[in-house]
């Protein structure tokens, strides 16, 4: 008999305590400090698409991402704000909502009574009340799980996908339970709503046709009756219905970067990695990114390896723990190698997408494999990898959420009017932290901060400028700057020209204009400092200096998270000087 007869996903009786606990703490861990960091590059553009004039805009601000996220965040925004903490607020309620998700999938998945009739899931009687703490202690995980945590804190679409994929999945397991049409109708329209959601949804879509095809494979060298056919249906419906938004995709898709090449199975570790340690241990910000992978690793050897030992061995013992369930294992790693060999086909056609945000969706599967390790070791290695995976979370959350919001002023890099303008704006020395961090503490990039610093010395009366490279940086500087002042906009790429004839275009602003801040982040040259040399020689030509004066700047000065943000004052009346 099916227990879950009071609702789609669940039984009316009351919540388990342990479960209301892991709700609790998933509320706080995703609500503390929201708004504590600026809006990075990324949730910029959410900020930007939610003000854009109608709602019609709002729907087509881009291709190369559906609209689902930004037709939401305008909603919210609209009734509640659109402050940093505002945006973050559905993502935030979503990542809630996932960990009582998360539960309902590990008992359809692991607890006698609940899981599927059909499928190969069979009772195990020697084991029937251990499974049903293992879909609570799983809700525990995911409710504390610090990667999980920063993407329900960030303003865009990968919370709702997780929530989503996790969604999808209990529908294939209703429908693998009781074969009923409503199940695949609902599949259908979440599948569809999962793509107009983030396109890499098609992964973890996909991952299910695909093991209803196994299970009707096996069904056939078994001679038990079992049809495919149902799921492989609702799966092209749902393709049919984003039909008409790929048909727009297709049409105004604008070709993006997806990163310089790299080894996608060494990526795909880092992957696997990051979802046990979270983003706060061993932060790839800037500097690290100009040091290169070898400096990081020898940097960092010590730390990567004792959180590969505290990993590596959970993962270990849950595969060989998941093999024991056939139901549960052939569901679970057609979840995770369906995507993975997807994201790894998209490398291998010149599509760099093993990325940690692309495969978000596999972040609680490889936490249901790391819980059914720790559960199922034996009594000789379960209290070393409980602690193990407890001393990771511990530490990856206080790496995340105790990460320093001060910025500390270092060295100097010129005045402007009378006031030294420091080289960096970056982590005090003295951070408590740095143990764990060992000075490259996580944080977004500080727009908010950077905004407020050149507001300090710079006047929209006096006809002061601010000069953006690239372009697309106002994305994130508008939600601080508020159009306090008029801006231009450098186009991206290494092109001189290209460069020049942005300025044209502001030619009259920028010769009676008293000061000039460059904006310098996610610069598109090999040479960072390349397109703040071309605008102070193209400045000094515009304002006529001559060959043998001086020229009045100061800076470029480096707010340091991140991937950070640069600013250069230029000053035609001799008060910012280097």
């Amino acid at each position: 008999m099916d227990p879950a007869t009071g609702g789609w996903f669940h039984s009316p009786m009351p919540l388990p305590r342990l479960l209301v606990h892991a709700l609790v703490a998933a509320t706080l861990l995703r609500c503390v400090a929201l708004g504590a960091h600026s809006f990075w590059l990324d949730e910029g553009a959410t900020w930007s698409w939610v003000h854009l004039p109608t709602w019609k805009d709002t729907l087509f601000a881009e291709a190369n991402h559906p609209p689902v996220w930004w037709l939401i965040s305008r909603a919210w925004a609209w009734l509640f704000g659109d402050g940093t903490a505002d945006l973050r607020w559905p993502a935030a309620i979503v990542g809630v909502f996932t960990v009582w998700l998360a539960w309902c999938l590990a008992r359809r998945l692991l607890v006698t009574g609940w899981q599927p009739r059909r499928g190969g899931f069979a009772p195990d009687p020697e084991d029937v009340p251990a499974p049903r703490t293992t879909a609570l202690l799983f809700a525990g995980l995911v409710a504390v799980s610090p990667y999980l945590t920063e993407y329900a804190q960030e303003a865009r679409m990968y919370s709702l996908l997780v929530a989503e994929s996790l969604g999808l999945t209990l529908l294939y397991l209703r429908w693998l339970d009781d074969g009923r049409r409503r199940w695949l109708v609902a599949y259908a329209l979440l599948a569809a709503l999962a793509l107009h959601t983030q396109y890499f949804a098609l992964w973890p879509v996909l991952a299910h046709p695909a093991h209803a095809l196994w299970l009707a494979w096996r069904a056939r060298a078994t001679k038990t009756p079992f049809r495919a056919r149902p799921i492989v249906l609702a799966t092209i419906v749902a393709g049919l219905l984003f039909v008409p938004w790929f048909l727009y995709l297709a049409t105004h898709y604008k070709s993006i970067s997806t990163g310089e090449p790299h080894d996608p199975f060494t990526r795909l570790g880092y992957v696997l990695w990051r979802i046990g340690v979270g983003p706060g241990l061993v932060v790839i910000d800037r500097a690290r990114q100009q040091a290169g992978p070898a400096a990081v690793f020898q940097d960092e050897a010590p730390w990567i390896a004792l959180t590969m030992l505290l990993w590596v061995p959970c993962l270990v013992f849950g595969i060989r723990a998941l093999l024991r369930r056939a139901g549960a294992a052939s569901l679970v790693l057609a979840n995770l190698l369906v995507p993975i060999g997807c994201a790894l086909a998209a490398h291998a056609a010149g599509f760099h997408l093993v990325h940690e945000r692309y495969l978000v969706f596999l972040g609680p599967w490889v936490l249901l494999v790391a819980l059914l390790g720790v559960r199922e070791a034996g009594a000789r290695w379960r209290p070393a990898l409980a602690g193990a995976l407890i001393l990771l979370l511990v530490a990856g959350n206080v790496a995340y959420h105790g990460a320093p919001l001060a910025l500390a002023a270092q060295g100097s890099s010129g005045t402007i009017d009378g006031d030294v303008v420091p080289a960096v704006f970056g982590t005090s020395p003295d951070d408590a932290l740095t143990v764990l961090h060992h000075g490259h503490p996580y944080g977004k990039e500080p727009w908010r901060e950077a905004v407020r610093y050149a507001a300090r010395y710079t006047d929209p009366a006096e006809g002061d400028l601010v000069l953006l490279y690239p372009w697309y940086t106002r994305l994130a500087w508008e939600p601080y700057d508020r159009g306090r002042l008029p801006l231009v906009e450098m186009a991206g790429g290494s092109d001189p020209a290209t460069w020049r004839a942005a300025l044209d275009k502001h030619a009259g602003a920028i010769a009676t204009s008293r000061r000039i801040v460059l904006v310098l982040a996610h610069e598109e040259t090999q040479d960072p400092d390349e397109a703040f040399r071309f605008v102070r020689s193209e400045l000094a030509r515009r304002w006529s200096i001559g060959p043998g004066v001086r020229f009045q700047v100061a800076g470029p000065v480096w707010f340091d998270r991140s991937w950070g943000v640069r600013l250069a004052f230029f000053d035609r009346r001799g008060d910012a000087t280097r």
